[in-house]
């Protein structure tokens, strides 16, 4: 049963997210010379960075050559997305190869959000487990 609740909550974070994006973006947009945007665009632009950041996100105990896959279609998808707002800010559209190195970037920013908040515990005994994630978060309805 708990499961079905992550959805609702997984949808508000989303849209939660996109706020932010739009707030911070309103707040620096003068400081860099560029338009502010709307809330559809700031969902748009979510949706692009939460595609980008997702193989990290869940990649722990994957194969070196599966992560390198994801890497690269990673880079893709943040030089498609790139592409759809560089003609509404004014600011050109990146190569394959300096999407890769965006992506690096992001990359490097979120795992130490992502690394830095794995549990020491299974939250009931204390016992560390491994590293995977079906074995550090408990998802059973136990």
């Amino acid at each position: 049963m708990k499961k079905f609740l992550f959805i609702p909550a997984l949808t508000s974070g989303f849209f939660f997210a996109a706020c932010i994006v739009m707030l911070f973006w309103g707040a620096l947009a003068d400081d860099f010379g560029l338009p502010t945007i709307s809330y559809v665009k700031a969902m748009v632009l979510t949706t692009g960075l939460w595609l980008v950041v997702a193989p990290l996100a869940i990649g722990m105990g994957w194969t070196m050559g599966f992560a390198t896959g994801c890497f690269f279609f990673s880079a893709w998808l943040l030089m498609i997305f790139w592409g759809i707002f560089a003609g509404d800010l004014g600011v050109p559209t990146v190569s394959y190869v300096k999407a890769m190195g965006l992506t690096i970037g992001l990359w490097l920013v979120v795992a130490s959000l992502r690394f830095g908040s794995r549990p020491k515990g299974d939250g009931r005994t204390g016992k560390v487990r491994g590293r995977e994630w079906h074995e550090w978060c408990n998802w059973n309805d136990d």
